[in-house]
C-alpha cells in the first residue's frame, strides 16, 4: 500500500486560490476518512487481539525517538499509567 506518495495534483498547491487549496484539503480528509470503512473488520480484530494480550494488567512499552516518540508521549496522556 502505497501512504507516503507525492500526489502529483498538489504540486503547485502554494499558487492556488487559498478557497481551493482548503477544499482539496477537506477532500483529502474526506477521502481519508472513506478508506477507514473497509479496514474496520481488520482494525476491529487487531483492538480485540491487543485487549485480549493486554488484559487488565498488560503494559505497552515504546522504544522510538522522533515521530515514533511524539506518538509515545501522547498515548501516554491517553492511557492509564502503570502501577509498576
Amino acid at each position: 500500500m502505497a501512504t507516503e506518495e507525492v500526489d502529483p495534483r498538489f504540486a503547485d498547491l502554494d499558487a492556488w486560490q487559498l478557497s481551493s487549496a482548503m477544499e482539496a484539503m477537506w477532500e483529502g480528509q474526506l477521502a481519508a476518512i472513506a478508506a477507514i470503512g473497509p479496514a474496520l473488520p481488520s482494525i476491529t480484530g487487531a483492538t480485540e487481539a491487543a485487549k485480549g494480550a493486554l488484559g487488565d494488567h498488560g503494559r505497552i512499552i515504546y522504544v522510538g525517538a522522533g515521530t515514533s516518540g511524539r506518538v509515545a508521549v501522547q498515548d501516554g496522556a491517553e492511557l492509564m499509567h502503570t502501577l509498576a
